[in-house]
């Protein structure tokens, strides 16, 4: 997958662990929407775009326009973001699992995917 803008960007999981690595990266201004657990007070001004707790509302992401979306399947129905990936939206599918041991490598694949691996690192 080619990922051609991170000019508007939807981290979607939930524990808001994808919108803070996000944040950290440097990148929190190009965050265009929000989880419910994505609760960063420079987020707050961001569209909920779940409902019911974690449920994709399709059409409020793709209203946002995002240039790519951030995600793991704690979020769902798993066809949403399927409906998005068919859509034309670069999906990026992160791993679920979060502990201390995987958060190393969740940072690095985050980074990677929107081409700040250097700055990966030094979140890391």
């Amino acid at each position: 997958m080619t990922i051609k803008s991170t000019s508007r960007i939807l981290a979607l999981d939930l524990y808001g662990t994808l919108s803070r690595t996000l944040i950290g990266l440097g990148l929190g201004d190009k965050i265009v929407g929000r989880t419910v657990s994505s609760t960063e007070k420079q987020l707050h001004d961001r569209p909920v775009v779940t409902e019911n707790g974690h449920v994709l509302n399709v059409e409020a992401v793709a209203g946002l326009k995002p240039s790519v979306i951030i995600a793991d399947r704690s979020v769902g129905p798993k066809e949403a973001l399927d409906q998005l990936r068919k859509s034309g939206i670069p999906v990026v599918l992160v791993d679920p699992h979060r502990s201390v041991g995987s958060t190393p490598q969740l940072i690095r694949t985050i980074a990677d995917a929107v081409g700040k691996p250097d700055a990966g690192e030094a979140l890391v």
